[in-house]
């Protein structure tokens, strides 16, 4: 599939006309990559936006408690990660790595800058979707939240708190 067209199927992208699409287009730059490739590591920052146009790409997060990886989900081609890079320049929250041969398309910060200053309209596309992806992440937090508070766990609340905050000693 070639990326015109799979840019019309994302639903990050089915506000955008045909003239914002072919901008787009050109702003991504696509390659493939081995399995096992890493895109993005828990703690290290992001710097890019990527699209997979080909293949999957696993992503997990580190264990609240104890050793070891949650799979959080697995990608597939239409899907976007590494979003909210774009705005945070903090450490990336998940690892995301290829599972098995993979082609992605991918948009550095900077060129995503240069986009967004050039295309008022896609500047708001992406505003918009910022804004719904970040609340998505709120509401998961807080159903995650509401569901220890229920439980009384009071460890896994801090542990979660935590993850999202600094908390200093007492």
């Amino acid at each position: 599939m070639e990326l015109t067209d799979l840019l019309q199927t994302v639903p990050l992208f089915s506000a955008f006309n045909q003239a914002e699409l072919a901008a787009l287009e050109k702003s991504f730059s696509v390659a493939s990559y081995p399995s096992g490739h890493f895109f993005t590591r828990e703690g290290e920052r992001g710097t890019s936006l990527f699209l997979i146009v080909e293949g999957k790409v696993h992503v997990t997060r580190k264990k609240r408690s104890g050793p070891g990886f949650d799979v959080e989900k697995r990608l597939k081609a239409g899907e976007v990660f590494g979003f909210v890079s774009l705005i945070d320049p903090g450490p990336c929250t998940a690892t995301c790595q290829a599972d098995g041969p993979v082609k992605v398309a991918s948009m550095p910060r900077e060129v995503v800058k240069l986009l967004l200053n050039k295309h008022a309209s896609i500047a708001k596309h992406f505003q918009d979707a910022l804004c719904e992806q970040l609340t998505k992440s709120i509401n998961t937090e807080r159903e995650n939240l509401g569901e220890l508070l229920s439980a009384g766990d009071t460890k896994k609340i801090r542990e979660l708190l935590e993850a999202v905050v600094e908390i200093r000693p007492e």
